[in-house]
């Protein structure tokens, strides 16, 4: 019934609308297979999909379900097997503290399993397990006629091809977009619609030209990026994605970001930095600069340096005046004004609040940067596998972006204690679910817990 019902998701719907199909003629065929239990899973790329090399065979596993790599919950072992090598060439190896796999005695379907500390850094899959990957992935791409990109699943010695299709994402010709999602997803997920889009377009490129102007960009190099402040975002099949091509041409302007933009691809949450192929696209080069940008570049770096002495005061200035604003408006009700008055609303909002945005996305620039640089130094002092600089943020008090993760841990803690509430949670719909909470005396803590948490942060909901 479920399955049958996805058919009218929003997606779904976004899609049939596009391609004038009739909601009513609507069919689903609902397919049944067998699902296995996998002991690793993974995806590999019969060509590399960054910069299209024939010869390095790209090889990714999880132990477990594959779901976890594929929706980028779990990192995965990275392996690069050579055709002219016919060996493995490359391999970066992940921490992994969990898997997923079936919960067959509970019948809880997918489950996450922990990783005992000892497995926890060794090597998911074997040399040899990844040459015959690398050899399915060819063979598949010699039958089908294209370079593939394959998932797959090993279940004892057999390993099974769960699907194949060519890749998507091989270097184009010179006149190309380099899309990415990352962490936008947090932000909008879901079907957005144009008029959101078309807000959000206006919000990224007047904030960010704002704040480069205040951190002391000139008027020449503004405008030589202005096309990149106007085209930080694109929506595609109704989703948000960023441009990437736009994003770097504007960090790079910013003093050190040419040689520590890693800091800032980890920040959002990329998980490659720009292939070599597309870097001839860029306004400034990554590896020279005239004497010019030099001296553009160490004006900018003391005007940063001088704003960070003195960021504190002006932090509390930026909260003291969003929090007049919000004051303003909260009380308002909108659903009963018109669309005149709505408009006029929006205007004005947009006129108190987009031009002193500047503090968020500098803060932004320090916090990136020093935890980028913390981390460097931690795993120079203690070794590459080093998380210390993680732990040890994690540990800062104060910090409301931790708080969510917080309170939603506390709230699985607790309702985990109730296994008869835990398989309610899991599979009746949320509305029924949380009245059946409200009603029962026994549950008043979990119901407190969940009011509070939709009372400090149901706002950050879709």
């Amino acid at each position: 019934k479920n399955c049958w019902a996805s058919a009218l998701s929003a997606r779904c719907v976004a899609y049939m609308r596009r391609q004038g199909l009739s909601l009513e003629k609507i069919r689903v065929a609902v397919i049944i297979q067998e699902m296995i239990d996998p002991g690793t899973a993974g995806v590999a790329f019969s060509v590399d999909p960054v910069d299209g090399d024939p010869d390095r065979v790209v090889v990714d596993a999880v132990p477990g379900v594959g779901e976890g790599l594929v929706s980028g919950a779990l990192d995965a072992d990275h392996f690069v097997w050579s055709r002219g090598a016919r060996r493995v060439v490359d391999q970066r190896i992940a921490r992994k503290t969990s898997r997923l796999g079936l919960d067959v005695d509970r019948g809880l379907g997918v489950t996450s399993f922990d990783i005992s500390p000892e497995k926890s850094q060794a090597p998911c899959v074997s040399p040899e397990l990844v040459g015959r990957i690398a050899h399915l992935a060819m063979s598949l791409e010699e039958q089908l006629g294209c370079p593939q990109d394959i998932e797959w699943a090993q279940v004892g010695d057999e390993l099974f091809v769960l699907q194949t299709r060519p890749i998507t994402s091989l270097p184009p010709n010179k006149n190309f977009k380099i899309w990415d999602n990352a962490n936008i997803t947090e932000s909008y997920g879901g079907i957005t619609l144009p008029l959101t889009f078309s807000i959000i377009k206006d919000f990224y490129y007047v904030v960010f030209k704002e704040t480069l102007r205040g951190a002391g960009v000139s008027k020449e190099i503004l405008g030589k990026i202005d096309y990149d402040l106007q085209n930080m975002l694109g929506l595609i099949e109704g989703r948000v994605y960023y441009n990437l091509l736009s994003w770097y041409n504007i960090i790079f302007v910013l003093p050190a970001l040419r040689h520590y933009k890693v800091f800032w691809e980890q920040m959002i949450g990329l998980r490659e930095t720009l292939p070599g192929w597309a870097k001839d696209a860029l306004i400034f080069s990554e590896e020279e600069m005239t004497l010019e940008e030099r001296v553009f570049k160490m004006k900018l770096g003391a005007a940063l340096t001088w704003k960070y002495l003195r960021f504190e005061k002006k932090v509390r200035a930026f909260c003291t005046h969003v929090d007049g604003v919000y004051a303003r408006y909260v009380d308002i009700p909108f659903e009963t004004c018109d669309v005149l008055d709505l408009v006029t609303y929006y205007r004005e909002l947009e006129a108190v609040l987009l031009e002193r945005w500047q503090e968020p996305n500098i803060n932004d620039f320090y916090c990136f940067m020093f935890t980028g640089l913390l981390g460097k130094l931690t795993r120079e002092w203690l070794g590459p596998e080093s998380n210390l600089h993680n732990e040890l943020l994690a540990g800062e008090k104060g910090v409301i972006s931790f708080e969510p993760a917080k309170r939603l841990t506390e709230i699985a803690r607790t309702i985990s204690k109730d296994p008869a509430l835990e398989r309610r949670l899991l599979n009746d719909p949320p509305g029924e679910v949380l009245e059946h909470i409200r009603k029962q005396e026994d549950l008043a803590p979990i119901a407190e817990l969940l009011g509070d948490y939709i009372r400090d942060f149901g706002f950050r909901s879709l």
